[in-house]
């Protein structure tokens, strides 16, 4: 098999699991935190050439953030951690796009744990919310962090330098959702997840992505949030779950 092939044919995977995905909301405890993507600039050799790579007019056009939801399993003696990963690609982690994400993926009057990041304020209106400092301490005294959101982040950074060593946001909900998929089949069967794959990849429909695409056939946008894309794709994901 070229690489060429192999390289469709994964991707293919991942889109036939990201059509699939259940997006039914949230309930219980749900840990809620944001990834940036593509925001690295290598700092030039001289000193003296070097930039201030905090300053917004100075950070890569293609910065984006990998948005997690994760709900804890409600029997921690069957099921250590998350049970559900729900993942979303915003700009950036801002008040309107995580309060409109949140809506969408999370049941009314869920307990959702989240950083300080000040995004999050808005949420404390909708839903039982508990915050972590992460600058001040990793646990709060009151025993709250959003470690499942980190500990997913942990792995899919990992998946990024070690596997793939980078992703173009294009593709970055394919490998996104790829992420969340182990997580959640992390306790099955090899053949258990194999024929999970299987009947995602039978339901759902043809890839127009992805055929044709070393003949030029390839995406000219990515799947940032815009405050419809979850929207926008309900009947699609739910005619072929």
């Amino acid at each position: 098999m070229q690489y060429k092939t192999s390289w469709a044919l994964l991707h293919k995977l991942h889109e036939a699991i990201e059509k699939t995905q259940d997006f039914t909301p949230l309930t219980g405890i749900v840990h809620i935190d944001g990834c940036y993507v593509n925001h690295y600039i290598r700092p030039k050799n001289f000193k003296h050439r070097r930039i201030d790579r905090r300053k917004r007019h100075y950070q890569r056009k293609d910065k984006a953030c990998v948005m997690v939801f994760r709900q804890q399993a409600a029997n921690q003696e069957i099921i250590k951690g998350a049970d559900r990963t729900l993942v979303a690609l915003v700009k950036e982690e801002n008040t309107e796009d995580v309060l409109a994400l949140t809506h969408r993926l999370v049941a009314q009057k869920s307990m959702i744990c989240a950083d300080e990041n000040p995004a999050y304020d808005s949420l404390d209106f909708h839903y039982d919310l508990w915050r972590v400092n992460h600058s001040q301490e990793y646990r709060s005294v009151d025993g709250i962090t959003n470690n499942l959101a980190e500990s997913f982040f942990a792995r899919f950074r990992r998946m990024i330098m070690g596997v793939y060593h980078k992703m173009g946001n294009h593709y970055m909900l394919h490998h996104a959702n790829e992420a969340a998929w182990r997580e959640d089949f992390r306790h099955h069967s090899n053949k258990e997840k194999f024929d999970n794959v299987l009947t995602r990849c039978l339901k759902a429909k043809p890839s127009h992505d992805l055929i044709g695409y070393w003949q030029g056939n390839k995406k000219t946008t990515c799947k940032i949030w815009t405050g419809k894309f979850v929207l926008r794709n309900d009947k699609q994901y739910l005619a072929v779950a």
